[in-house]
């Protein structure tokens, strides 16, 4: 990823790490530090001036989709391919707790059903239902 100066269009930093693609970035207020969320399933928190990567946080399981700052910097939110939230702990780097939406067959146990087909099977599984065997 590359910051640039728009004004006199020269390249500013160069920023290196994330092994997927950067799907979203945001500065924090103070404009010290940038965040990037990535397909590689991390969030990278940047010093903007140095280039440094100051933190790599990891709790999702798909591409992280978008960022959110609260205002006081302290938290951070992060959505993501896998159905859930983060929130994150800026002073930390701690995912203090993930958030998802019950899905439409969450818990239901489907063992020694019969009749349906294996596609079938697969999006109950999807929508949450469990094989406890």
């Amino acid at each position: 990823m590359r910051l640039w100066d728009i004004d006199t269009k020269v390249c500013l930093r160069t920023f290196s790490g994330h092994t997927g693609q950067i799907i979203c970035i945001l500065f924090t207020g103070d404009g010290d530090r940038l965040i990037t969320g990535s397909g590689d399933r991390t969030i990278k928190i940047w010093h903007v001036v140095t280039g440094d990567c100051l933190a790599t946080l990891e709790n999702h399981f798909n591409w992280v989709w978008s960022l959110s700052l609260v205002p006081d910097a302290q938290t951070l939110f992060s959505s993501s391919w896998d159905e859930t939230i983060n929130c994150w702990d800026m002073t930390t780097g701690q995912c203090r707790q993930t958030l998802r939406a019950a899905r439409p067959y969450e818990g239901m146990i489907i063992d020694r059903v019969s009749g349906l087909t294996e596609a079938e099977l697969a999006t109950l599984k999807a929508l949450g239902a469990l094989e406890v065997n």
